[in-house]
Order: structure tokens, then C-alpha cells, then sequence
């Protein structure tokens, strides 16, 4: 009779195990079938995933507040892009923030890296830089102005909605390491540490992750870069990996260093040490680099290289 009892049991305890590992294979199954990165973000046709916050910012709180989620404000490079988000908003005749700023009528760039391409929808098809820099969308079905972007004032206080956007996961291109970014020019992943470490430190931080501090060849890396320190709650000069050893230059991920830097006027220099900063809101300064002694403490950028 014990025997029975031991074998119905055992079969009980058994045919559990198999349910609960069912369960788990379930949820995770609809976890990972988001396609997206973060929670509370809906895939969408675009194979983009978005998220509405009903907020009244700023351009700079906007980018903030997508930040916290490892996203970005909108970009946008075709029609079916745009009518994708403005279809978020279900008609009511709202106003968003767009992921753009330019600095003047020939120079865009998306918050997610890219560069402005041929898709454009602004006011009179024109640019208007000067206005301010920043952008909205008009997302109004009755008005003439449906879906254009506006210049404004990056200052001005936006009413209504903003919405963040993410690289889904549905694509192995677009994936990257947990907690990174994916930089839509290059497709490398970037992470901003706000802990503050000396430069070795920092490097190997960013190596447990397999990647480095940060390498950065072009003006638009550097802005995308600096962006990515700016649209955190926390804002600190941060490292970047480059090393300056013997009157030379040398990136820590062994790759050339080309003929674009953006070192401040009189760096780098013998005297100031052997690492190197990007220095973050220091005004006219704000993006250059220096070279440090790299025993002090700052926050930095890993960039993990899509191989």
C-alpha cells in the first residue's frame, strides 16, 4: 500500500514539475516575443517599439525622460514611419517632440546617431534652424499641418505627450549587450556609466561587457556621444579611450586614430597626463576633449563593436 502511495506521489510531484516548467516556458516565451528591450514598450509595424508618457517638457526633459528607459525621442525616415507614430496618439490632436536637432539649415542629426537623409516633412519644407533647433510633430488629422515638423525652441515647454523609441530585438542587427544603446549610423552599442572610476578602471568595466571606452572618429560620433551623457539625469565629463603616451595617440581598442579629434585648444599636451576626457556642459568647451591624469575619477562611455 505504501508503495502505491509513493508511486502516486512521486507521479503528482512529477507531472508539477512538468507544469510549473511549462508555465515558465510560456511566460518566457511572451516575454522574449515582445521583440523589445525594455518593458511597457509596444512593437510596432516599423519593427520599431515605442512608449507614450503624457508629459508637458522640454526638449532636454523629453530626451530624459526616454533615457531612463535607453531610448530615444523619435526618428523618422519614411511615411510609414511617420503614420506609425502619429497613429500612436489615436487622433487627439496632440503634439510630440521629434529625436532631431539641427544647428543650421545644412546640419541635422537624429538623437539615435543618424544623420538627417532625404525623408523630410518640415513646416514649408524648410528648416528653419535658426527658430531654435528642435522639433515637434502635429499630429492633428483637421489641421493643415498634420504630421509636419515645427521648429521651436528647444526651452519651450511642450504640452501633451512624449514618446520614446527603441531598436526592437527582432532584428540581430539591431540587438545589443543589456543596458546598451544601439546607434542607428553605425549599429555599435553604446553605455553610459555614471560611476566614477579612474581610466584603467573604467576600461575594464567596459571589458567585462566585451567592449571598450569609447572610440570616436567623426563629429557625429562625438555628438551622438555627448548626447548620450546629456540625456541623463546625471551629466559628468566622462572618459573616452584615448590614451596619449610619448607625443602619440592611441585608442585602447588598438584601431587608428584618423585625422578628426576634438581636443580643446592646447591639448593635448606633456603636462596634463596620459588619458583622455570629453569635458560635458562646460560652455564654450562643451564636447572638446583634454588629456588627464588618469588616476582621477570620472564617468564613462563603453561602445561595444558590432563584429
Amino acid at each position: 500500500m505504501k508503495s502505491l502511495q509513493l508511486l502516486v506521489l512521486k507521479s503528482f510531484l512529477y507531472s508539477f514539475f512538468i507544469w510549473i516548467t511549462l508555465i515558465q516556458s510560456y511566460a518566457l516565451k511572451n516575454l522574449e516575443d515582445t521583440g523589445c528591450p525594455s518593458e511597457n514598450y509596444t512593437l510596432k509595424e516599423d519593427q520599431q517599439c515605442y512608449k507614450l508618457y503624457n508629459e508637458t517638457s522640454s526638449r532636454e526633459d523629453a530626451a530624459k525622460l526616454c533615457g531612463k528607459d535607453n531610448a530615444y525621442l523619435p526618428s523618422i525616415d519614411n511615411d510609414g514611419a511617420q503614420q506609425v507614430i502619429i497613429n500612436l496618439l489615436n487622433n487627439t490632436k496632440d503634439n510630440f517632440w521629434l529625436g532631431l536637432k539641427c544647428t543650421n539649415d545644412t546640419y541635422c542629426l537624429w538623437d539615435d546617431g543618424h544623420n538627417l537623409g532625404e525623408y523630410r516633412n518640415f513646416l514649408d519644407d524648410t528648416v528653419n534652424a535658426d527658430v531654435g533647433g528642435c522639433y515637434y510633430v502635429k499630429a492633428d488629422p483637421s489641421s493643415t499641418k498634420n504630421g509636419e515638423w515645427i521648429p521651436i525652441s528647444c526651452e519651450n515647454q511642450l504640452r501633451n505627450y512624449v514618446i520614446c523609441q527603441q531598436a526592437s530585438t527582432t532584428d540581430e542587427i539591431c540587438r545589443c549587450p543589456e543596458n546598451y544603446l544601439r546607434n542607428a549610423a553605425n549599429n555599435d552599442c553604446y553605455r553610459y556609466v555614471s560611476t566614477l572610476m579612474t581610466f584603467n578602471r573604467a576600461n575594464e568595466n567596459c571589458e567585462n561587457d566585451g567592449s571598450t571606452l569609447v572610440t570616436i572618429n567623426s563629429n557625429e560620433e562625438n555628438t551622438y556621444v555627448l548626447n548620450l551623457v546629456l540625456n541623463k539625469e546625471e551629466t559628468n565629463n566622462i572618459w573616452i579611450g584615448l590614451t596619449y603616451v610619448n607625443n602619440t595617440l592611441q585608442w585602447v581598442d588598438g584601431s587608428p586614430v584618423n585625422e578628426w579629434t576634438n581636443f580643446k585648444d592646447g591639448y593635448p599636451n606633456n603636462d596634463s597626463g596620459n588619458s583622455t576626457i570629453m569635458l560635458v556642459g562646460e560652455g564654450d568647451d562643451n564636447s572638446k576633449w583634454i588629456n588627464v591624469n588618469s588616476s582621477v575619477e570620472y564617468a564613462s562611455i563603453c561602445r561595444f563593436k558590432k563584429k
